[in-house]
């Protein structure tokens, strides 16, 4: 999970949602184990950590999910909340658009 666009710098031992597991639609799958590790991170000062290959697509992505963001911004204050909701429920599952943390 990308958390470019999030306001603020996450604390030790602070949760937050880091991907989607399994297909969103399949309501009986049942998750029974996790396992996670962070590949790669970006710094506030832009310095990095970690597998330059799993940052390279992530970054990659960057500026579709800030347009995505800034049309969130302008649908809201040009055409209000209905057409809000409808553009959040418009990015399909594991698009960058999809995976922007709106949270």
């Amino acid at each position: 999970m990308d958390y470019a666009f999030k306001i603020g710098a996450m604390t030790p031992q602070e949760e937050r949602f880091a991907c989607m597991m399994g297909n969103p639609h399949d309501k009986s799958a049942k998750i029974a184990n996790v396992e996670a590790a962070v590949l790669f991170v970006q710094f506030e000062d832009g310095s990095t950590w970690g597998d330059d290959r799993a940052g390279k697509g992530m970054l990659a992505e960057r500026p579709q999910k800030l347009a995505y963001l800034k049309r969130l911004v302008e649908t809201y204050y040009e055409s209000g909340d209905a057409a809000f909701a409808a553009l959040l429920d418009e990015p399909e599952p594991m698009s960058p658009e999809f995976t922007v943390p709106l949270a």
